[in-house]
């Protein structure tokens, strides 16, 4: 699985978070495929504690700017669309705690996958909204040093949480 960045330069540079957590749910999906239930729930577990903060520093050191600098939104890069669909992210991972399908029959686990197919067009979605509007126009917007202040925050807990 690739690494994460040791630094950003540009807040589009945080579509490297979303790499790593897509690398990181197909990890968890292929040991639920091998039959490995405590890698697969770990690595779950681990992706919901980044996926929080990660969540959280969006929504307290991008949103903000966002908001102030970019008065009038593109359609379909609202902060609300931001809000709901880290709500529904979170939302989903805590179900796929909640719900591991080890040790029940193949039927629930094919369930579980297509749960699964939804949380990653969901996540897909998102990422490209963030990557089209919320990070694009911030990086057009922000002068250098309110950009490092922010990356600076979202390197240190990325570290922290890792």
């Amino acid at each position: 699985m690739q690494n994460l960045p040791d630094s950003y330069n540009n807040i589009s540079d945080l579509d490297y978070f979303h790499l790593y957590a897509d690398a990181m749910f197909n990890s968890h999906q292929i040991a639920i495929m091998e039959g490995n239930a405590q890698q697969a729930l770990s690595i779950l577990t681990h992706l919901e504690q980044l996926m929080i903060r990660h969540i959280r520093d969006e929504e307290d050191l991008l949103l903000p700017p966002y908001r102030e600098k970019i008065p009038t939104v593109p359609a379909g890069g609202a902060i609300e669309f931001y809000q709901r669909e880290h709500r529904q992210i979170g939302s989903f991972l805590r179900r796929f705690i909640d719900h591991q399908p080890f040790n029940q029959n193949e039927i629930s686990i094919v369930h579980y996958f297509d749960m699964c197919t939804m949380y990653k067009d969901l996540t897909e979605h998102h990422h490209a909204r963030e990557r089209t509007f919320l990070y694009r126009l911030l990086d057009r917007k922000l002068v250098a040093q309110e950009k490092t202040k922010i990356l600076d925050t979202f390197t240190k807990h990325q570290i922290n949480a890792d």
